[in-house]
């Protein structure tokens, strides 16, 4: 909220601001870490607020720009007001508007009144509030005020407030080794809405079976190298206050000594350690959980025009692609999957191919490809009445093979990783218009 004094203006970047994270080692979370000079550094869990001041004198001896003095930041808490002092640490420019300037000011977590501080901000233990032990909860309103000369004051308010955290992954399904994007939104991690931001990864937690580990650590070990991004990986700010941090990480191939199989399910977990509801950052957590599948084998199916379509005849080209890093059985040469013994069955509505083959891409790839045509059955397409016309014998892949589709119609690929396992992919065949 604001009030305009006179000609003069004062507005804060934003409507709610998370309370100043406890100083490590009082039970509080993480504090940010913040670049400079191409180093990291740790911030000392302030959290910093912006300003916009506008209107009054703009020369040097006027204005916002000539000090502090006629600007007033308080905290409240019901009846009770706590002044927050402009002494130092405070970086005050002006804007490209003449008589424009933005305040950048911090606020500890003791900076707040001392009325319904939890005895946790009892910092000596003597049961009274001495200095430095007010406290900042959600809830609390900020103030800034701007007087010039005798006219009103102009003042703004802004609230300070906690918010659930939410962590996300980029894909649903990942191979041990392979690179995930790794998304954690939290506004409460926002404590410099001027700066980047940036975190550990430990933050994040690897659970796989009974075993779990920090992301990051020795314990969780991917296996495959770095992925892109900062070395150590970091969760950093997309920008400054966003309040969403991203790391570029590789899944494990182990957590905590025990090895990632495939067909299991690893969970990814945050501790929100100041979560909606909270009145102050450490009071209590709520853990943010998304779930990933881990597999050997990601099947998909692509579509090439490299035939033709016509009112009478059409022929697909499609390439079939599989990822199975366990049916790389000898890296000195090219293997295959398929065949009698080890099933990958294609299938259209009207058209079926058991034991297709498909063969490595090169030694020791783990993947495979092979490629089949699409023939158009359908009133103006080819008639067949079998469901094994299109497939001649001897073409059973990696090339050569040929299956039925009417229109439209959806082509799938299946393969058995075990008895218990079967994977798949699929994708849409439209003849386009006219066809049937």
């Amino acid at each position: 909220a604001a009030v305009p004094g006179g000609s003069a203006s004062v507005a804060f970047s934003k409507d709610t601001y998370p309370p100043p994270a406890r100083i490590p080692g009082a039970g509080g979370p993480q504090v940010p870490l913040y670049a400079e000079g191409g180093r990291m550094h740790e911030g000392d869990g302030d959290v910093r607020l912006l300003a916009r001041i506008s209107g009054g004198d703009p020369g040097p001896q006027g204005g916002p720009a000539a000090g502090l003095a006629d600007i007033k930041i308080s905290i409240a808490r019901g009846a009770a007001v706590a002044q927050v002092g402009l002494e130092g640490g405070e970086r005050i420019r002006e804007l490209g508007v003449p008589g424009t300037y933005e305040l950048r000011f911090a606020v500890s977590h003791g900076e707040g009144p001392h009325e319904g501080c939890p005895a946790e901000f009892d910092r000596d233990g003597d049961g009274a509030a001495g200095p430095g032990e007010g406290c900042v909860l959600a809830g609390d309103t900020v103030t800034a005020e701007y007087r010039t000369g005798d006219g009103p004051a102009a003042a703004a308010s802004a609230s300070f407030g906690l918010h659930d955290g939410l962590l996300l992954t980029d894909r649903p399904t990942y191979i041990p080794g392979s690179e995930m994007v790794l998304s954690l939104a939290d506004a409460d991690l926002d404590l410099d809405g001027g700066a980047f931001e940036a975190y550990p990864l430990g933050l994040v937690t690897w659970n796989y079976g009974h075993a779990s580990a920090p992301a990051g650590s020795q314990e969780g070990q991917a296996a495959g190298g770095a992925a892109s991004g900062p070395e150590p990986p970091m969760l950093v700010e997309t920008g400054p206050d966003t309040g969403v941090f991203l790391a570029a990480v590789r899944v494990p191939s182990s957590v905590g000594g025990e090895a990632v199989g495939r067909g299991g399910e690893m969970v990814l977990e945050y501790a929100d350690r100041g979560p909606g509801g909270a009145s102050y950052p450490g009071q209590e957590e709520r853990i943010s959980r998304t779930a990933i599948a881990v597999s050997e084998f990601e099947a998909s199916v692509s579509f090439g025009m490299e035939g033709y379509v016509s009112g009478y005849r059409a022929h697909v080209d499609v390439n079939v692609t599989a990822h199975v890093p366990s049916r790389n059985l000898d890296p000195g040469r090219i293997d295959r999957i398929g065949g009698p013994e080890d099933p990958l069955a294609i299938s259209t509505r009207v058209d079926e191919i058991s034991g297709y083959i498909l063969a490595e891409t090169g030694p020791d790839t783990g993947v495979f490809e092979g490629r089949l045509t699409i023939v158009h059955y359908g009133p103006h397409g080819t008639e067949r009445p079998g469901l094994e016309g299109a497939l001649s014998p001897g073409t059973r892949g990696p090339t050569g093979g040929a299956i039925a589709a009417m229109h439209p119609d959806m082509i799938s690929v299946s393969y058995g990783l075990s008895d218990d396992e079967e994977l798949t992919g699929s994708a849409m065949v439209d003849w386009g218009p006219g066809s049937g």
